[in-house]
């Protein structure tokens, strides 16, 4: 398996499939971000890195967030390359 279906699961398993399909079809660059979306993103991805070495958890986390949210965290994380940093290797 390659490293990027690897990370797409890893993906789907976080955020879901519905989430992950359509943050591949919008560009993280042509993104307005204003403040409220940037302070979002960046307490998601502290608490998803929080909570690394508890799968469980992020995907509470993850779940009691609103689709906008859903979507543009994983948009940021997918673009980033941050998958390997927030989740821990003993769950895959």
């Amino acid at each position: 398996m390659s490293e990027s279906e690897s990370s797409i699961l890893g993906l789907n398993r976080l955020f879901g499939a519905d989430i992950v399909e359509q943050a591949q079809l919008i560009d993280v660059v042509d993104l307005n971000l204003d403040d409220r979306m940037t302070a979002g993103i960046t307490t998601g991805l502290t608490r998803l890195k929080q909570s690394r070495d508890n799968p469980g958890t992020q995907q509470a986390i993850v779940a009691a967030m609103g689709s906008g949210e859903k979507l543009l965290l994983c948009m940021w994380v997918m673009e980033m390359g941050l998958l390997d940093k927030l989740q821990s290797h003993t769950d895959v």
